[in-house]
């Protein structure tokens, strides 16, 4: 016989256990059987975050023409993000005009989103890279990163 089951903790501590059980089965009123589980120490441990950042235009970049940028930063997993830093580094062909290209939040709960906006003016035609940096805690307090990527951003005439 097998028998399934999930456990859930509210209270997550280093010295969690599980047991012993015990289960008893009785046929007939002639057969007592007994059962007895071991202890099962558990490490218990927070779900993965998994944070995001995404830019969008809010109008078309055209050289020379100031253009709105939003910037989000999204948690869409189960755990919460702690004490997140995030940079943006800009090429020199694109001059950010107005915003900040550092951020620190305390907090991104889970499905959570954070946005700015920052206003920026292309200087060249072309296609650059903005670098993105993102550094953060987990809920077991473990430290995320820092974490690059480059996002291309297309500047059209």
């Amino acid at each position: 016989m097998n028998l399934k089951f999930k456990a859930v903790s509210n209270f997550p501590d280093p010295k969690s256990f599980f047991g012993p059980i015990l289960i008893t089965s009785r046929i007939n009123e002639l057969l007592t059987f007994y059962i007895k589980s071991k202890v099962q120490h558990l490490k218990i441990s927070s779900p993965p975050t998994q944070l995001g950042v995404y830019f969008k235009n809010l109008r078309p970049p055209l050289i020379n023409q100031t253009f709105p940028m939003e910037i989000t930063v999204s948690n869409k997993s189960t755990g919460e993000a702690l004490e997140i830093e995030i940079e943006l580094e800009f090429p020199k062909e694109l001059k950010v005009m107005r915003g900040t290209t550092k951020k620190q939040l305390y907090s991104i709960r889970p499905n959570e989103e954070i946005r700015w906006e920052i206003q920026v003016k292309p200087l060249e035609p072309g296609e650059f890279d903005i670098n993105t940096t993102v550094k953060y805690n987990d809920s077991d307090n473990n430290i995320i990163g820092p974490k690059s990527k480059a996002y291309p951003i297309k500047i059209k005439l």
